[in-house]
């Protein structure tokens, strides 16, 4: 297991705690690429909004809460015997 924890950029007094939060479910930007024309792309970055995931982390660093989220890591299952799938 590791422990994902985020803190706010506020003073130490200024902190409301931690809470235990889910993922939000977009990271810190969002990206959006549009065709523009003549061979050009537009690249537009964005914060997301996270006023529909509450209890999520972003939202609650957003209103000053340290959190903490368990994640199960991904790893090489090198314990595993695929050669099955290989062509032969």
């Amino acid at each position: 297991m590791v422990l994902n924890v985020n803190v706010p950029s506020r003073r130490v007094g200024n902190l409301r705690g931690l809470r235990l939060a889910g993922l939000a479910s977009f990271g810190a930007v969002q990206t959006q690429i549009t065709e523009i024309g003549g061979g050009q792309v537009g690249i537009s970055y964005s914060e997301p909004d996270y006023s529909g995931e509450p209890e999520s982390d972003a939202s609650l660093l957003a209103a000053g809460w340290a959190t903490l989220t368990p994640l199960k890591p991904v790893c090489e299952a090198v314990d595993l015997d695929v050669t099955d799938l290989l062509d032969p």
